[in-house]
């Protein structure tokens, strides 16, 4: 069996590092008391809890957020709290 060494290079430039999207809801910045709301439009209740719920999941899974959230319909929107 040969073994086939593999040249080093240095003559490529280092691509920029992406960092993903920016958060599409503001659970980072949130302290206790503040608040946000997001239409409900098209969707259902339950999807846009949905969508809120999984967002804060990848947020508590990377450690970007603790806290309790609660969210509420409040009209035509699904008003969301941070609690603690």
């Amino acid at each position: 069996m040969t073994v086939t060494r593999i040249p080093l290079e240095s003559s490529h430039p280092v691509p920029k590092v992406r960092r993903g999207q920016p958060a599409k809801y503001p659970f980072e910045t949130m302290q206790p008391g503040h608040s946000f709301a997001v239409p409900i439009g098209n969707a259902t209740l339950q999807q846009v809890r949905n969508r809120l719920q999984q967002s804060l999941h990848g947020l508590r899974h990377r450690g970007r957020v603790d806290g309790k959230f609660i969210t509420k319909r409040d009209g035509d929107v699904v008003r969301c709290w941070r609690v603690r």
